[in-house]
């Protein structure tokens, strides 16, 4: 999602989160200030939307929860709360149980778009990377790595490293999960 700059003043916290539950338009919370989201394109909505059946289909009967785009993740970073809204989380800490945020996800999801790539890539990589509470690995997904241009190009190997922010992986994972995955971009129009 799209941000856009709400305000230059700043407010607390527990104002944000009163706020958000009867505002219109969320916003993302970064040391007081708010940033409204805007709306997806249809295929990041579709990648969402599979990514998301994959991850709740390869969990199911687990105690994890799977979230789509309307679960906060709070983070305490340099003494400043930070709420973003990711594209997914899963969270399977059973402490960890706010009504309306996650603080130790153990998978985070950003879907990076040419409006948001900045954003993602730096900020958030950044961010979701700094309170990391235990080992793991990072994995990272952009939809131009799946672009049609690259319909010849190998699939099978799962992507590592981190050079985007579109998956961060707080926590050792099953198995890994690759842009090969059945339904990851089926219906996006970009397989």
């Amino acid at each position: 999602m799209g941000h856009t700059a709400h305000s230059k003043e700043t407010i607390d916290v527990e104002t944000y989160l009163r706020g958000e539950l009867t505002s219109e338009v969320r916003h993302e919370y970064v040391g007081g200030r708010l940033y409204a989201l805007v709306g997806c394109s249809d295929s990041h909505n579709l990648i969402a939307m599979n990514l998301g059946s994959a991850l709740h289909q390869h969990l199911r009967g687990d105690p994890c929860q799977v979230f789509m785009s309307d679960m906060k993740v709070r983070l305490r970073i340099a003494s400043e709360d930070v709420l973003y809204y990711p594209d997914l989380l899963v969270s399977c800490d059973p402490l960890d149980r706010a009504r309306y945020w996650r603080e130790q996800p153990c998978l985070v999801v950003e879907i990076a778009s040419e409006t948001t790539a900045r954003i993602d890539r730096r900020e958030k990589l950044l961010a979701y990377r700094e309170p990391a509470p235990s080992p793991g690995r990072e994995t990272s997904l952009e939809k131009d790595m799946l672009s049609p241009s690259r319909k010849g190009a190998k699939r099978s190997t799962p992507l590592t490293g981190f050079s985007f922010a579109t998956f961060a992986t707080f926590a050792p994972w099953r198995e890994p999960f690759s842009s090969d995955h059945p339904l990851c971009c089926r219906d996006a129009g970009i397989r």
